[in-house]
């Protein structure tokens, strides 16, 4: 270092620039080897995380708690969203059924966050029982199933649930998402009382 400053130009001595790196190596603590960790880089198709979020709505001029299906795929970050009442199985075997179509396709990994309808048991590590039905949705579709680290927070596909949800609110009434964002989304809401699709 002290030689690439003298090419610059520093006429200064060797020692000064000891002193002032181990004051800034000091003051500056970067991240300890316990918490480094690779950036996530991914092929097309390769992977696509799938999360719940809970969402305000207004549909008929009642408000409403609604579930709202994520995806995104993790290279091209294209999102798939689909609401629901609630967050049960069959809401998830439906909105990878409808995501699936959607995307054109299947993508070879799919990342969860340990969701109850997905995963049975946690186990250390990585080791997951996954859920007997979403297995069968699984080897119809050729996918694997993924799940994350609990509470890492890094282990999902390279971004963090903030920028993973679409920014409030979401209107129901004419499908747009967020403030006006003009994005490739599919939403859907069953309405509890009948079958009615809006």
């Amino acid at each position: 270092m002290f030689e690439g400053l003298q090419e610059i130009g520093y006429l200064g001595a060797y020692d000064s620039v000891q002193r002032l790196v181990k004051r800034w190596k000091s003051g500056n603590t970067g991240p300890k080897l316990s918490e480094a960790f690779v950036p996530m880089a991914f092929q097309p198709a390769d992977a696509c995380q799938f999360d719940w979020s809970q969402e305000q709505v207004e549909l008929g001029g009642i408000m409403l708690t609604i579930k709202v299906a994520h995806f995104r795929m993790a290279y091209s970050r294209q999102m798939f969203v689909a609401a629901y009442p609630r967050e049960t199985q069959e809401m998830v075997l439906d909105a990878h059924n409808r995501a699936f179509a959607f995307f054109g396709g299947v993508p070879a990994r799919l990342i969860y966050d340990n969701l109850k309808t997905v995963v049975d048991t946690v186990y250390t590590g990585k080791e997951r029982q996954f859920n007997r039905r979403f297995l069968t949705l699984a080897n119809h579709y050729l996918f694997e199933p993924v799940a994350c680290t609990p509470a890492s927070g890094w282990g999902e596909a390279g971004f963090s649930k903030v920028y993973f949800a679409p920014p409030q609110p979401i209107l129901c009434a004419n499908r747009t998402v967020g403030r006006g964002a003009k994005k490739k989304v599919y939403l859907l809401v069953r309405v509890m009382k009948g079958s009615k699709t809006v």
